[in-house]
């Protein structure tokens, strides 16, 4: 079973795709991303999600996301100069 969920905005883990979809097969997603690059997916159900939050695999959107937020940032080592 297919399903072709569109017009959504996703919800990734450090940015929003906004007007985006998000396709379902067998139960996992097999594709997502801007509609723009949406292909055809034959017969398949469509949903149009237009204004809804859609956050593919996060298992508790309205917490794990925010709590990135709080983590400390990442300390980038500074670069070494090569030897002269």
């Amino acid at each position: 079973m297919q399903t072709l969920i569109t017009h959504a905005t996703l919800v990734m883990e450090d940015h929003y795709c906004p007007d985006a979809f998000l396709w379902i097969r067998d139960g996992k997603i097999a594709d997502f991303g801007p509609m723009r690059q949406a292909g055809v997916a034959g017969s398949a159900p469509r949903l149009n999600v237009q204004g809804a939050l859609v956050g593919p695999g996060l298992i508790d959107i309205h917490t794990h996301v925010w709590l990135k937020s709080l983590r400390p940032p990442k300390r980038v080592p500074p670069k070494r100069r090569p030897p002269r």
